[in-house]
């Protein structure tokens, strides 16, 4: 190995008219390229740079017969050992100390791999070769000579060329020298007039793949000689090593599946002693693809196409990254055996045919999606701090992007290596300059959107870099947090962009400061440089943490960049960084309480603070303000200000400001603006989720300007507002109009689900009901557990009466929902209707029900939910289902206030209603099998009855119905069970018989049966004329 020389000269002249002044010209030589070690062998040219000095340069070796160096300053590596070697000039001199090795070994080859075979008079030159780590070595010179000297059987010239003379054997010397090594080797040449083979070849070159000209097969000529005579005799073949070579009767090699050595043997039939060999070398070729592609670790390994076909990735043995293998046991590459770049790293790829060389960028992670991040740490490279996790943890390493925005839709946004990552796994500290995060994280434009921050998004950035990477509407609020890196030592935050704002709690916890950008600054090496932060709220203090003027008097603040360590405060820190907020905290100071001192910033050199974005946007990019556009106006109660702002060659930048508002004032006359006299009016209206609400039918002399509602300006389609059925609450909603003229008016809007104005609004309830899992034993809306809870809001508006022949089934009903395959067994006692049925006084006229299982006009009425202010008017009542009810097959509480039910025509015979909870007005309360499996007994409040009326035959239409079958409420009872959830003046005792679901009655009275209610004993259905109870009950039950 040969590098060239490079002599290099510096002069210094320096003048001065005044020669007592001259300064003596500094001398001086240097080797800049001096090297440790090289082989023996290697030749290695030194370059020397010299100031000042005209003379030669001498070159000396302290031992040549170790190392010689020339006058050139070239090194020749002799022998194993050591040499000092110098140069000097001019008295000044400099040198290091040289170590030659024999590592590497040259290998001679004779290139025979068995006895040569010859007939007198015959002639044969071997084919001998020297190799060098791994590579055959050129332009050697052998020498040839034979061990016996006396009367041989053969003679070689200086060729190598054998002339064989009589029978005999002898054995063939190769010897050269290379490398400052004498090597040799020998062979046998046996020259015979038996029978014997040769062959044409005894080294054969073969390939795993035809490229770059190499061959995957060949033929091997065989000759039969016998007494000089070529003779046409049988051969037979053989391998030693089939997955190396094959060989067929013919001679024909082929490459096998691995590279390596094999012998093939050619011998006569039932002949042992005389055969001939050939040594076959596969190789297993090196292509370079030229080919440049990604790599994810911990991802299946990915490769592009290329011309030739065995270049796929389920061909793949191994994929070396700088001579190391990075394909973990499931054959993907892995951040435990490499580290990601976004520098290209070399690439050695083998498959059974090939060895392909490429180029690769190779990330750690490629971030697409929230689970990416959530995942992040795992994909990392994670190393023992000085190899001793024990004591000292853990750094990590890598390079990652990505790919997308990632949308947190308001999640937790929790840190990757934070202290838990790089702490000791026994004992010991953290040194933030060593642990921590090390790789390059690179946003590529991207965002992370709606995060609420916990930590930050890296716990410590250590020597890293973060780039490249937008924060949008993120909120930090916990202690010690910050949205781009919690703690920064010697790294680098570059083009990183925060937009949100830090809600700071009362109590900061001890050393823990809170920061938009960083919380803590810990080495003097940290630079933040093109950082936007963006304040959408402005920062306030942690109250425990400062005095009564708001300076701090610790060092837990709340600001940008966190808290800046005392003692690292130095400038440049930041560079073209850019705050954009009202009054921002750039950063606190302090580090412990002998330092100089705690103290809020608002300014620092490399930081640009804005009010706004706007004049953060016109002054960054040079815009003016242009007093003499008719655009601008100045805000008033009504209007929004406006200021145009002009810049040549591009689009005006416009800020609007937002209108002052009216301030009201009450008076003799009525709701007026002081300040623009503008007058005021509130209306109260109500409406439904399918019609909406048209603000412009208020006044249809006047021009509405802008609806809000809860400060937020409503887009109206053609002044009209629509509804989802989820916005519908019992609460009003206050709206305020703005009109061209000045004046305003507040709607106060009920919403309702629906309003019924005919039979076909009544079935049309189930699209407007609202329907949310409901798990009880959590509490918990939205769960997952098999249950539903319907809301809805519904007014009557007309009487309905219904067609004949039509028939309200189960699935008519609002809260009908269909129930999930193995779902809970008893889900339907505890879900139910917990929204509002107004009759609003109406009439509904010839109502026919089903006779299915729970089933009525409302299925199952929960504790929510309120029934009232209606009339069922000649109902048609089929019974055989189980839990039926007119107004509801089962109450699990709630309210059914000032409801009639007059006449009722049976359809089918009473005594199926016996031991069925069937009763006319609701078919069942409660449920013991609920109390007895989920113990939810603080759900059932009881069922509120105010005003409720039942007229069997009413008006002279109806069936006379015995009062041994048939009550008001079909069952009562809670099975027997010993229940205690309910206060005690909460529960009716029935006879000592069972324990009775508490029923809360005002003004009840029924006509045409006795019973108010039905118990179950277990062995009967038994009715009770009347409640005996607390609260009067007994009095306000009217038994007609």
């Amino acid at each position: 190995m040969l590098v060239t020389a490079l002599l290099c000269g510096v002069a210094a002249v320096a003048c001065n008219c005044n020669n007592d002044d001259v300064v003596p010209e500094k001398k001086s030589v240097a080797i800049t390229n001096k090297v440790a070690s090289l082989l023996r062998g290697d030749e290695y040219a030194l370059t020397v740079k010299t100031e000042n000095v005209t003379d030669g340069l001498v070159f000396v070796s302290d031992k040549t017969e170790v190392a010689e160096i020339s006058d050139k300053g070239v090194i020749t590596a002799k022998a194993a050992g050591s040499a000092n070697i110098s140069v000097s000039c001019e008295g000044e001199s400099d040198g290091f100390l040289l170590t030659v090795t024999d590592e590497v070994e040259p290998l001679i080859d004779s290139g025979e791999s068995g006895t040569v075979y010859m007939y007198v008079g015959g002639k044969y030159r071997p084919s001998p070769r020297v190799s060098y780590n791994g590579k055959v070595a050129q332009n050697v010179k052998f020498v040839y000579s034979l061990s016996e000297s006396d009367s041989p059987a053969m003679s070689i010239d200086e060729t190598g060329e054998i002339t064989a003379l009589k029978e005999g054997e002898c054995e063939v010397i190769v010897s050269a020298e290379y490398r400052y090594r004498k090597l040799s080797a020998t062979f046998k040449v046996c020259v015979t007039e038996k029978t014997f083979v040769s062959l044409d070849r005894t080294l054969l070159e073969l390939a795993t793949y035809e490229v770059y000209g190499k061959i995957t097969s060949a033929k091997i000529n065989a000759v039969a000689t016998e007494k000089g005579e070529i003779r046409d005799l049988p051969i037979i073949w053989a391998t030693s090593d089939e997955t190396v070579a094959r060989v067929d009767a013919e001679g024909n090699v082929s490459a096998g599946n691995i590279a390596g050595e094999a012998i093939i043997t050619a011998r006569l039939e039932n002949e042992t002693d005389f055969f001939a060999t050939c040594r076959v070398t596969v190789e297993k070729p090196i292509v370079d693809t030229g080919l440049v592609f990604d790599t994810e670790l911990g991802k299946p390994l990915s490769l592009p196409e290329y011309e030739i076909a065995d270049f796929k990735a389920e061909n793949v043995l191994s994929v070396k990254c700088d001579g190391k293998e990075i394909l973990d046991e499931n054959g993907e590459p892995s951040c435990a055996l490499t580290v990601g770049s976004p520098e290209q790293k070399s690439f050695t790829i083998e498959t059974q045919k090939l060895f392909y060389t490429a180029k690769s960028v190779v990330y750690n992670a490629i971030i697409r999606e929230k689970a990416d991040i959530d995942n992040l740490l795992d994909k990392l490279s994670r190393f023992e701090r000085d190899n001793d996790a024990t004591r000292y943890g853990y750094y990590y390493d890598g390079y990652v992007i990505f790919a997308s925005d990632v949308d947190y839709a308001g999640g937790e946004l929790e840190c990757i290596v934070n202290y838990s990552h790089m702490k000791p796994t026994v004992s010991g500290s953290v040194n933030y300059s060593v642990n921590g995060f090390n790789g390059i994280i690179d946003g590529k434009g991207h965002k992370i959107i709606n995060a609420d921050i916990k930590g930050g998004f890296i716990g410590h950035l250590n020597k890293g870099t973060l780039k490249n990477l937008t924060f949008e509407n993120v909120t930090v609020k916990t202690s010690g947090s910050a949205a781009a890196v919690n703690s920064i030592g010697a790294g680098r935050v570059e083009n990183v962009t925060v937009k949100g704002c830090i809600q700071t709690p009362g109590t900061v916890a001890k050393y823990l400061s809170l920061g938009l950008v960083c919380s803590v600054i810990k080495n003097s090496g940290a630079r933040f440089k093109n950082v936007v932060t963006e304040l959408t709220a402005e920062i306030v203090q942690p109250s425990a943490n400062v005095d009564k003027d708001g300076k701090p008097v610790s060092r837990e603040v709340a600001s940008v960049f966190g808290r800046m360590e005392s003692n690292y405060k130095v400038q440049p820190l930041f560079e073209n960084c850019i705050v954009i907020g009202k009054s921002p905290v750039l950063f606190g100071e302090g580090s412990s309480e002998d330092k100089i001192g705690y103290g809020l910033y608002y300014e620092w050199d490399g930081i640009k603070v804005y009010k706004d974005f706007d004049e953060y946007y016109i002054t960054e990019n040079g815009y003016e303000y242009d007093a003499e556009n008719p655009q601008n106006r100045v805000a008033d109660c009504t209007h929004a200000g406006i200021r145009v702002y002009v810049k040549a060659g591009s689009e005006d930048y416009i800020i609007t400001s937002p209108a002052l508002g009216h301030q009201w004032k009450d008076s003799a006359d009525g709701r007026s603006c002081e300040r623009c006299g503008a007058t005021f009016s509130t209306i109260s209206a109500e409406t439904d989720v399918r019609t909406g609400y048209d603000f412009s039918a208020i006044d249809a002399n006047k021009t509405i300007t802008s609806v809000f509602y809860k400060s937020e300006e409503l887009e109206l389609d053609g002044g009209v507002i629509r509804f989802e059925k989820t916005d519908i609450s019992e609460s009003l909603r206050s709206y305020t109009v703005n009109y061209a003229d000045g004046s305003a008016c507040t709607v106060n809007l009920t919403l309702w689900s629906l309003f019924i104005k005919n039979e076909d609004d009544l079935h049309e309830m189930k699209d407007y009901a609202v329907q949310k899992p409901w798990d009880i034993r959590e509490d918990c809306e939205n769960a997952s557990f098999d249950t539903m809870r319907t809301y809805g809001l519904f007014k009557l508006l007309n009487d309905v009466k219904f067609a004949d022949g039509s028939v309200w089934l189960q699935s008519d009903a609002p809260d009908y929902y269909a129930k999930a395959a193995g779902g809970d067994k008893y889900n339907y006692a505890i879900c139910g209707f917990w929204g509002t049925f107004d009759g609003n006084g109406k009439t509904i006229e010839n109502f026919r029900t089903s006779g299915s299982n729970h089933c009525g006009f409302i299925n199952i009425l929960g504790t929510g939910g309120v029934i009232k202010n209606v009339t069922f008017k000649n109902v048609y009542y089929k019974m055989g289902g189980y839990n039926t009810g007119i107004v509801a097959g089962y109450a699990n509480g709630g309210t059914i206030e000032n409801v009639t039910i007059s006449g009722v025509q049976l359809l089918n015979n009473p005594t199926l209603a016996a031991g069925r909870n069937v009763g006319l007005l609701v078919g069942s309360v409660g449920s013991y099998r609920i109390l007895q499996n989920y113990n939810y007994g603080k759900w059932m409040t009881g069922l509120n009855l105010k005003k409720v009326a039942i007229d069997v035959v009413g008006d002279g239409f109806g069936t006379a119905i015995s009062k041994d079958y048939f009550t008001a409420i079909g069952e009562a009872s809670l099975g027997g069970t010993a229940f205690t959830g309910f206060e005690d003046e909460a529960w009716i005792a029935a006879r000592g018989v069972n324990t009775v679901f508490p029923l809360i009655c005002d003004s009840v009275t029924v006509k045409g049966i006795t019973a108010l209610y039905a118990v179950n004993t277990k062995t009967s259905y038994v009715a009770y004329e009347k409640i005996k109870g607390i609260n009067g009950a007994t009095e306000n039950v009217k038994a007609a």
